[in-house]
């Protein structure tokens, strides 16, 4: 169930709740399909939630900082964001296994960006972006990528409603 948040209200209808770019990222990822996981939270949930995943997952890193952005009809939620792509491994001391797990992990980003850039919740991302390897980072034998995204809501919070 979504979390409605109190003050403004979306531009497209009275009444319309806003949602957190966290709950606009969750629909994106449903939109993927069955196949692929989500998690959100800190570093400390993050490491935690993925104890015993068992499909590739989508992992929402809580931002630590954004930035926001106002103008004279809304405010919009520009977080500095980093979304990994994970999926479990048996980690091998050649790297082989692994490096077949971070090429999976690269196609299920782009099919997080094809599913994103359709929403039509944020602006379309394109271009280059920067992305480390998840390799025995975590307490969890995982493997992926992590990507630095930056999300730029299209609909903020209206600040011109009565």
């Amino acid at each position: 169930m979504e979390k409605q948040v109190k003050y403004g209200k979306r531009k497209h209808g009275r009444g319309a709740t806003y949602r957190t770019v966290e709950q606009k990222i969750r629909s994106v990822v449903a939109a993927m399909g069955e196949h692929v996981g989500y998690v959100f939270g800190n570093w400390a949930q993050v490491n935690v939630s993925l104890d015993g995943i068992e499909r590739p997952t989508v992992v929402y890193v809580a931002p630590p900082s954004g930035t926001l952005e106002v103008d004279w009809r809304e405010v919009r939620d520009r977080p500095s964001t980093q979304i990994g792509f994970v999926c479990n491994t048996e980690f091998d001391y050649e790297n082989a296994a692994n490096d077949n797990v971070i090429e999976r992990m690269k196609m299920l980003f782009a099919g997080f960006v094809k599913a994103y850039n359709a929403s039509g919740l944020f602006e379309v991302v394109q271009g280059e972006l920067s992305y480390r390897v998840l390799y025995d980072h975590l307490d969890q034998n995982v493997t992926g990528i992590l990507v630095e995204m930056p999300i730029e809501e299209i609909d903020g919070i209206d600040i011109c409603a009565d």
